[in-house]
């Protein structure tokens, strides 16, 4: 554990559960030494073996953190898979300067918001959903009021990108009050693995066992239906009926797995490799490996998918339906945007790119350019900034 000093204003930062992604943003939060940082986990899910072992990450490392008694249980509907009543004892107690709260569906995000404003401790409310947002009751007047109450008592709002901003600015924050906190991936990270693999003396291709005369197609998604591999999988079909060498790159794993195979032999798509599920290096061999990266969901808030296959110099296919791609895909600079569930355009998009090899190389480098300014440096310093003018009144 890190000691505290009491010079610096004091933050907490209220989470589910340690993630692979959310780590190396605390890191960065507690190394630059501007506030005193304490994150506050609901479960325990993520941190036990072998989970971190086979993300290959630290998920704990590098910042004070504790766990509260978890009265739920992970998997429940919301809000039950949080309860930690604890919270509020903990905050009350702690009294730290600011809070920030990563969510609204939670009961443990009320009880710490009631507990925060109990204790004079200033609130931050961050998000990430966007307009259109799937899942169970996710329309419902009451869930859609629920935001705007938080939006309302929360002392600052940081959104995660364009997309998240207009899910806000639906729900009643007002832009003087808000402040874009970039949903970033380890940069430093991904930059040091695309290294490493560009200094072997084998291509990137053969490192992961692929064909170095072929033009890969990737993606790194859950294989569930909002993600619409299956339109990746049919527009990879009409390429190679047309005569382009693509091959297929699909890493991930879940319910349609076996619909996906099945689909990719029913089509005759040859060179399709249905990686499965890859931890972070894992996924950089492929992402190196790859030629286009593609993101088809109908329903997609941040995916950390597309930050790292920027950080690859990848062009990329985006369905207009992500909520970064206002911010990751430059039309015609880095990639092309595509209705999302249109396999003709996303074929389209894809046939642009793997035609010309200029055209790849210089969208790759835009990529690379774009993925600099997306940085959890940034994110850090957004979350430094917002602790400062709350404090400051502003």
């Amino acid at each position: 554990m890190m000691p505290a000093r009491l010079d610096r204003p004091r933050l907490a930062i209220l989470a589910l559960h340690p993630v692979q992604y959310h780590a190396p943003l605390y890191r960065e939060i507690a190394a630059s030494g501007a506030v005193d940082l304490t994150v506050l986990y609901c479960a325990r899910r993520g941190n036990k073996p072998p989970y971190e072992e086979e993300w290959d990450v630290p998920l704990l490392d590098g910042y004070r953190h504790h766990f509260l008694l978890n009265l739920g249980r992970v998997g429940w509907p919301q809000p039950l898979s949080r309860i930690n009543p604890g919270v509020v004892s903990w905050l009350v107690r702690e009294r730290y300067d600011v809070l920030l709260i990563q969510g609204h569906t939670q009961l443990t995000d009320w009880l710490a918001l009631l507990a925060a404003k109990s204790a004079g401790t200033k609130v931050i409310f961050r998000g990430e959903a966007t307009p259109g947002s799937l899942g169970r009751f996710s329309g419902h007047p009451l869930k859609h009021r629920a935001a705007a109450t938080m939006i309302r008592l929360a002392d600052r709002v940081l959104y995660s990108c364009t997309g998240n901003r207009l899910w806000f600015e639906e729900r009643g924050a007002e832009r003087a009050r808000m402040a874009l906190i970039p949903c970033a991936v380890d940069n430093v990270f991904f930059e040091a693995q695309r290294a490493a693999i560009l200094a072997n003396s084998l291509s990137p291709k053969r490192q992961v066992g692929l064909d170095d005369g072929v033009l890969y197609v990737a993606s790194v998604a859950n294989m569930i239906p909002r993600k619409r591999l299956h339109d990746l999988v049919a527009a990879v079909a009409r390429l190679q009926e047309g005569g382009l060498p693509v091959g297929l790159i699909l890493v991930g794993d879940g319910p349609e797995r076996e619909r996906l195979a099945s689909m990719v032999g029913e089509l005759a798509v040859k060179d399709a490799h249905l990686v499965g599920w890859a931890n972070q290096r894992m996924v950089c061999g492929y992402n190196a490996a790859a030629d286009v990266f593609v993101v088809a969901s109908d329903y997609d808030p941040s995916p950390k998918a597309l930050s790292e296959a920027l950080l690859f110099g990848l062009p990329v296919v985006c369905a207009d339906a992500i909520g970064t791609a206002a911010d990751l895909v430059v039309y015609g600079e880095n990639g092309y945007l595509f209705p999302a569930g249109d396999v003709e355009a996303l074929a389209h998009g894809l046939s642009l790119i793997l035609q010309d090899p200029d055209l790849r190389a210089a969208m790759g480098r835009r990529s690379l350019a774009i993925a600099a300014e997306w940085s959890m440096a940034a994110a850090a310093r957004s979350v430094v900034q917002a602790v400062e003018q709350v404090l400051n009144g502003r």
